[in-house]
């Protein structure tokens, strides 16, 4: 091997891979995207065999382990497990919102396609005013349909894409109890989401990708005054 010497154990090869790519990897000065892929070569080869050998119990990959440590911007969400499919995801989250906020009406669904995997989630119903609507046409980080043009937005309902959930300062357009739950719901989503993407060397690594936002393209959002449902069990999600 050219890059990996001496490997004793199972957690040393995966101490070598982590410090030869903070070495190595483009986005360092000195480093170089054609040995940055040999040692995921060489890593490929290696870990195989050597998770045979420490015969530790693990669903681990290759692949999984460098979504801890590969590229300088990598995460994994609290709840990430590699165990977990997009579906599985889906339906915990589903539940979440059935839990937490039964007033509200939550619209979750997978697609699936060659590149990977997807979940879109939209809120569709809210109990309550939840938009400031005199800054939603002029606000740039929402894509804005009127469903019923012409009409009141309660009646006719709105679609609106939401690019940044996560400052408060960039979501002018929601109140502040419309921000309190959807970037509640946004950050239980992110939290089952891992990101090894590294578009400097086109490198793109999730368990899924996703939509946010109020109301679907067929269907607006709108304002549907209810009460609570009353609670069931707290449910178990699928770790």
């Amino acid at each position: 091997m050219a890059h990996f010497k001496r490997v004793k154990s199972f957690d040393d090869l995966k101490k070598q891979f982590r410090e030869l790519s903070k070495k190595h990897h483009p986005d360092i000065t000195g480093g170089d995207d054609s040995v940055i892929k040999e040692i995921n070569n060489e890593y490929d080869m290696l870990f195989p065999i050597w998770k045979t050998k420490s015969k530790v119990k693990t669903t681990e990959t290759a692949s999984s382990t460098r979504s801890e440590f590969y590229t300088q911007y990598g995460w994994a969400g609290s709840q990430y497990n590699s165990n977990l499919g997009t579906k599985e995801i889906a339906a915990n989250l589903r539940k979440y919102v059935k839990e937490v906020y039964p007033t509200w009406k939550f619209s979750i669904t997978c697609q699936f396609y060659s590149g990977g995997s997807s979940i879109s989630v939209a809120a569709m119903e809210a109990p309550y005013e939840i938009l400031e609507r005199d800054k939603i046409k002029d606000n740039c980080y929402v894509d804005f349909y009127d469903h019923e043009e012409g009409e009141d937005f309660k009646a006719g309902g709105i679609n609106i894409d939401i690019h940044r959930m996560r400052d408060r300062e960039e979501m002018p357009i929601l109140n502040d109890f419309g921000y309190e739950v959807l970037n509640d719901v946004f950050e239980q989503l992110m939290s089952y989401r891992y990101d090894d993407s590294d578009g400097m060397i086109d490198y793109f690594s999730t368990n899924f990708y996703y939509s946010f936002g109020l109301g679907k393209y067929d269907k607006g959002f709108r304002i549907v005054e209810k009460t609570a449902r009353v609670k069931s069990p707290k449910f178990e999600v699928k770790k």
